[in-house]
This record gives C-alpha cells, structure tokens and sequence, in this order.
C-alpha cells in the first residue's frame, strides 16, 4: 500500500511540473504564433505575391539549412539530461561537453563561411527560384548566401537556448523565444511600412534572430556560472567524437525532417511558380499557426521523457505517451475541420482577394500537416534517448521516395497527388515508428 502511495505521489510530481514547464512553452508558442501570422499579414499588404513567394521558398529553404548541426545540439541536450542526476560531478562533464561542442561549431562555421564565400560564384542558387522577374531571382540568390551565413553561425550561437530545459528551465527558454519573436515581427514591420525591399527585410530578420540567440546562450551560461573553461584538445576531441556519432543520426532526422516538412513549398516554387509555392505556403502557414502552439509542448515532454527513461521509470514513459497522442490526435481532427470549413476566410481575411484555394486543398494540407505532427508525438522517446536506427531508417526511405518519385507526380498529376502521396507515406511511417517504440518498452530500455 505504502509503495502504491509513493508511485501515485511521484506521477501527480511529475505531471504537476511537466504541466508547469508545458504552460510556459505554450504560452511563449502562442505569442511567437501569432506574430508569425501577423508578419505574414504584413508582408502579403505591402509586398506584391512573387515577393512574398520569395519570402516564403527562403523561408522554407532557410528551415532546412538550420538543422546542419550534425545533431549534435539534441545528443548535448540527452547527455546533460542524463549527467544532472550525478550531482556537482554530472554539472561538472556537462560543462566540459557544453563548451567542446561550442568550440567545434564556432570553428568549424568559420571554415565553412570561407569556403562558401569562395565557391559561391560557381553554385547556381537562383535556380531554387523560379520566375520571369530576373531581378527577383538574383535577389533570392543574394539572400539564400547571405541566410547561409547567419545559420552558420546560430548553431554555436544559439547552443545554450535548448539546453534550458535539460535543467528543466522551461520558463527560461520560454522568455528567450518570446523576445526573439516581438524583436523579428517589430523589425518586419517598421521596415515594411517604410517599403524596404523584401531583400533587407527578410536578412534584417534573420539577423535578428542570431543576435536574440546569441544573447540567449550567453545568459545560460551566466545562470550556470560556467564562466572558465580549461580547453583541452584531446578530450575536447573525444567529446565531439563521441557526440558525433550518435549526432550523425539526429542529423539525418533533422534534415530529412526539415526537407519533408517543407517540399510542398519548395517543389511549388521551383517546379511550378512562386505564386503558388506562395498560395500553399499561406494554407500551410495556416495549420502552423495552431500546430506551432501545440507542438511547442513536445519539448518539454521530451526532457521529461529522457530524465524518467534514465531513472528506469518506464510504465510512466509508456502512459505519458499514449495520453499525448489520443489528446494530438484529437485536437488536429478539430483544427482541420474547422480551418477547412472557415478556410476562404481565413485566406481573404490574412493575404486578400488575390491568393486563391479550395476547400480540398485545405483538408489535404491540414492532414499532412497534423500526421505528421501525430509522427513527432509518437517518435518523442527515440529521440529522448538516442535511439533514432528506426527513424533514420524510415526517414531515408521517405526521402528517396520524394526526391525521386514525387517530381514526377508533381509535373504529370499535379500538388493534390503529391500530398496524397506524403499522407500515404508518413502513416506507414507512424506505424513502424510505432511498432519499434512498443519494442523498447517491451524489452524495457534495451
């Protein structure tokens, strides 16, 4: 009796703090979603819909680029997760981890800066672009360098922002996110209403987004007082050794995620028109704005999930998942319904008469959009404690499948067979996802 009570009090702890940490990642995901949706507002009323397709092919390129940090970022994030639980000696080796990945990226986004500078000439960037406006083409060109650049650098920049919750710091990260999304919209729109071009608009933003995140990592390294490091080649090189070879599947994950979650835009733009990559890319944006609030509560899940995987506490795991899947799974078939119903609304209501869809478009997007999301909730405890062989494995499958066999779909059937086609592949995904997460808990950690 005694140890039911102790296990029913340590569930109502666990629960009562992840709620906490989730409350204040969902309130800094709704201020940054609906900011989102209002620097769209701004930019379909003062820059013409090319303009904006441009925008939003950047974008939508510029979410792929960021995740080049070899996975490292997330391997850094289960380790110090795991070292916590041993005390000043644990915070000690996620210090030296911390900084050798910090040291490594800041080098290495240095070396790669110049290399990209030297061979840029030779790398035909405008072709990601296509339009008869051959002025708007080089100025994609010029930003899609410049992006290259700033995402270099925001990878050890930007370290120490995530890390927040491995210490369990929601609260912090939240504040962090918050501020970089009233500084970026603030920075949009007083250069919109003054008719900078969509140039300086979109390098301005993303500028601003390095700095916020720079001033970030700085302040979670004064709330560690991780102020001295004593640098050592050889263990610097065994920790960014060791790092990397788990990293290289969240790499994987990341890139074949990123390039998935954003194909629809790009193939648009780059097979069919940037008018409409940019009519999809508002459908799309659309579902972000309720997925990006709701997802934002997978990442505390996440640490939650790495700290009781560690302490063996796994019917907790296996309960924590199968809630937060019946309650996704439930609200996105609300959102979809609801968007697909109020749909030419929400269109006229955010981009005006001139970006034009259908009700089938909507359903179509809205399901692709929330299976893919019902995917990341069902994957959480693989990427919680490194156990990525099955995502690596599905996700290479699905990218091959897509950059060979879409195109094709694209030029002879069009965008609505093209999503069917994404729909039909992720719920086999899910389904081996699945299938392996059952596995781990059966065999309990092995």
């Amino acid at each position: 009796l005694r140890s039911n009570r102790m296990l029913a009090y340590f569930m109502y702890s666990r629960y009562n703090i992840l709620f906490k940490g989730v409350s204040w990642v969902v309130a800094s995901s709704i201020i940054g979603s609906v900011l989102q949706f209002l620097l769209i507002f701004v930019l379909l009323n003062f820059y013409r819909q090319e303009e904006y397709g441009l925008w939003a092919s950047v974008t939508s390129i510029a979410a792929v680029i960021v995740t080049g940090d070899f996975g490292v970022v997330n391997v850094l994030r289960n380790i110090i997760s795991r070292e916590i639980l041993n005390g000043s000696k644990g915070l000690a080796t996620s210090k030296q981890y911390f900084y050798s990945a910090l040291i490594f990226f800041m080098c290495l986004a240095i070396f790669l800066s110049i290399i990209l500078l030297s061979i840029s000439s030779y790398i035909p960037f405008e072709h990601l672009f296509k339009t008869d406006n051959e002025y708007l083409r080089q100025q994609g060109r010029s930003i899609f360098l410049i992006i290259q650049f700033i995402f270099l650098f925001n990878i050890p920049f930007g370290m120490g922002i995530p890390l927040f919750f491995s210490f369990g710091e929601s609260k912090l990260y939240s504040i962090v996110n918050s501020v970089k999304s009233i500084v970026a919209f603030m920075m949009v729109l007083c250069l919109s209403i003054n008719k900078i071009h969509i140039t300086y608009v979109a390098v301005a933003y993303f500028t601003s987004n390095l700095l916020i995140s720079l001033l970030g990592t700085l302040y979670f390294v004064y709330k560690r007082r991780w102020f001295t490091y004593s640098f050592n080649w050889r263990d610097c090189y065994h920790k960014i050794r060791e790092m990397l070879t788990i990293g290289v599947k969240f790499l994987s994950v990341q890139l074949f995620s990123s390039f998935l979650q954003n194909v629809l835009t790009i193939y648009a733009g780059s097979m069919v028109g940037l008018g409409v990559a940019a009519n999809i890319n508002v459908v799309q944006k659309i579902f972000s704005f309720f997925g990006g609030i709701y997802q934002s509560a997978f990442n505390p899940l996440w640490s939650e999930l790495a700290s009781a995987f560690q302490k063996h506490n796994y019917d907790w795991c296996w309960s924590l998942l199968k809630k937060s899947v019946c309650i996704t799974i439930t609200f996105f078939s609300f959102v979809v319904i609801l968007v697909s119903i109020l749909g030419d609304f929400f269109m006229e209501f955010i981009a005006g008469n001139e970006f034009k869809s259908n009700v089938a478009m909507f359903v179509l997007v809205g399901i692709l959009f929330s299976i893919r999301i019902v995917f990341d909730n069902v994957s959480l405890l693989q990427n919680a404690t490194n156990k990525l062989n099955a995502i690596v494995y599905g996700y290479s499958i699905m990218f091959v499948y897509v950059l060979i066999v879409i195109p094709w779909v694209v030029q002879q059937y069009g965008i609505e067979l093209m999503i069917l086609n994404l729909i039909f592949m992720w719920g086999l995904f899910i389904v081996w996802v699945y299938w392996d997460l059952r596995k781990i808990i059966n065999n309990r950690g092995i």
